[in-house]
């Protein structure tokens, strides 16, 4: 009932300036400035629409698109993912209702091709609305005239004069969420309102940080679905509603793309692409043992990522049973169906008799394997390393890192040994040398002066010598010449040393499979370029919280593949 009346609480007044600005744009400048306009919402805050928002304008402005962010939200971090926070303090503060004043005034030029829209104010009650009579009556013509898209940051939550009052005037709503139940219940309420009062909208949903996991009765993908199942039946959206949702984008989380990060360190960095080795490396040995198995193949990678991420296998049976109830969630079978007497005995079955018995026999040998079970005992060293920024020491007494030391170099010679005869391990298993053999470097401190090197420093309004985030982000969109010229003189001066490296570390332990070699039998060196320069590239830039410059990530490629898509629907395509 709460709801209910929540949903009738539009202010009269509030629904008069909105629909005689409606009525006022028909057929004019403001229909065009809708047309290139999309709205960036969220049901609850955390969920990072303001990191959505950002990244898109960036992306969009990188590809030649001439694009202005409009921040309406007063809690949004766009001051601090961009580096602007003194920046944005020195610009004038112009109120709202001064006459006279401008599209230039409300104007924070960035990079190229980006400029932030009313960065001073943070909008008190009743502002909102005085800002969007702004947008889309005083400053239309010079908007339609500057920019090719306009992004808008709203506020979370559901207001109507903050958020949903923005939403006839623009094309695209974009609503951004999270693979858990408190984001799709937000997000839920978020549309049951949206469709309240415009009845037919099409909304796009931004999955952000989404892992293929749920709880029981969860389904990660299921934005609608998961709120029903939650709510009375009178609150519940519609079919017709549900049909009006489309998936935009799938973003895995990566601690890579994390502003929590900070200032990157190369020893570190060197730990994290050891742990994404020996993670990528176990998934290619469950691949293998699963592709032996005679299980349907679509079902191949959802065992694989489900064995990666429930790495502790005891009981076969129970571990089988947690993950029939893992793929009921994932083909949408109701959390009531899901089990009966016990509670853990599908109704409808995952898999027939014969599937059953060949996962078991799969299970069984995933948790007797002994390859994979020294990947994930390094795994686990290394998550705590990364963690807890130490290890204990063995039982021998011996530091954490000559332990550490101790298990690669154990992992590496059984992995060229299994090489003879499985060919799949031969390329997983000369990343890991390569990062091994890195991260051996990085003992030095010279090494590691260098690689800091690449990242800028600036003086702040205290003084103190800070990372210069901002540079940072201009010159992955604009291409600064002397900072490109600096990497270069970095990888050539490097590419000798680590080449020697790898070459010394396969000389002590043996490893003559894992080296990667041209037809000649010599040193293939341009592989072992490209990976040192793409971990030079990402420890320079890493933790600046944005996409664009990382194209080999896979959250990279899935925001890319979404923001291709969001651009062809506002094309109409």
């Amino acid at each position: 009932m709460a709801e209910t009346l929540e949903l009738e609480a539009v202010p009269e007044e509030s629904r008069r300036r909105v629909e005689e600005l409606l009525r006022e744009g028909r057929g004019r400048e403001p229909e065009k400035l809708a047309a290139r306009s999309v709205a960036i919402a969220s049901g609850k805050g955390g969920v990072g629409k303001t990191i959505t928002a950002v990244n898109l304008a960036l992306y969009y402005c990188q590809r030649g698109l001439r694009v202005a962010l409009v921040d309406l939200d007063p809690l949004s971090d766009v001051a601090s993912l961009l580096d602007l926070a003194e920046s944005e303090s020195a610009l004038s503060t112009v109120p709202l209702e001064a006459a006279g004043h401008g599209l230039a005034d409300f104007t924070l030029p960035l990079f190229r091709n980006l400029d932030l829209l009313f960065p001073a104010p943070k909008l008190g009650k009743g502002e909102s609305l005085e800002l969007l009579e702004m947008i889309f009556r005083r400053f239309t013509p010079e908007l339609t005239q500057a920019y090719d898209l306009v992004i808008f940051d709203l506020p979370a939550g559901s207001s109507y004069e903050e958020n949903l009052a923005f939403l006839p005037f623009i094309k695209a709503v974009v609503l951004v969420t999270n693979p858990e139940p408190t984001a799709h219940a937000a997000a839920g309420a978020y549309l049951r309102r949206l469709f309240a009062l415009y009845p037919g909208r099409d909304v796009r949903l931004w999955h952000n940080r989404f892992v293929p996991e749920a709880p029981p009765g969860f389904n990660p993908t299921d934005v609608a679905g998961n709120y029903n199942r939650n709510v009375p039946e009178e609150l519940r959206l519609a079919p017709g509603e549900s049909a009006l949702l489309a998936d935009l984008a799938f973003v895995p989380e990566d601690p890579a793309l994390n502003l929590l990060r900070g200032d990157p360190s190369a020893r570190r960095n060197a730990q994290r692409f050891l742990l994404d080795a020996l993670q990528y490396l176990l998934e290619q040995r469950l691949a293998r043992l699963a592709g032996e198995a005679s299980l349907p193949r679509p079902l191949i990678p959802l065992l694989v990522g489900y064995f990666c991420r429930h790495r502790r296998v005891e009981d076969p049976q129970e571990y089988l049973e947690r993950l029939g109830e893992y793929l009921s969630t994932l083909a949408g079978q109701p959390a009531e169906d899901a089990g009966a007497g016990d509670g853990r005995e599908p109704r409808t079955p995952v898999f027939t008799p014969a599937q059953q018995q060949a996962c078991l026999q799969l299970v069984e040998q995933v948790r007797r394997d002994p390859l994979r079970l020294a990947l994930v005992r390094i795994i686990r060293h290394l998550e705590d390393l990364l963690q807890h920024r130490g290890l204990p020491q063995g039982l021998s007494g011996a530091p954490a890192d000559r332990l550490l030391d101790h298990e690669l170099g154990r992992l590496l010679v059984a992995l060229n040994r299994l090489a003879s005869r499985d060919r799949t391990l031969v390329n997983p298993g000369g990343v890991l040398l390569f990062y091994f053999a890195l991260y051996k470097l990085f003992r030095s401190d010279t090494v590691v002066r260098l690689v800091n090197g690449l990242v800028p420093r600036r003086s702040n309004s205290r003084g103190q010598r800070v990372r210069d985030r901002r540079r940072q982000i201009r010159n992955l969109i604009e291409k600064d010449p002397a900072d490109r010229a600096r990497y270069l003189k970095l990888v050539r001066l490097l590419a000798p040393v680590i080449f020697r490296q790898v070459t010394t570390v396969v000389r002590a332990l043996k490893l003559e499979r894992l080296q990667f070699r041209n037809p000649a039998g010599g040193l293939l060196r341009d592989a072992y370029l490209k990976l040192l320069t793409s971990f030079l590239h990402d420890t320079a830039y890493g933790g600046l919280s944005v996409v664009i410059g990382f194209p080999y990530r896979h959250s990279a490629a899935a925001f890319r593949q979404g923001a291709e898509k969001l651009r062809a629907s506002l094309a109409g395509n």
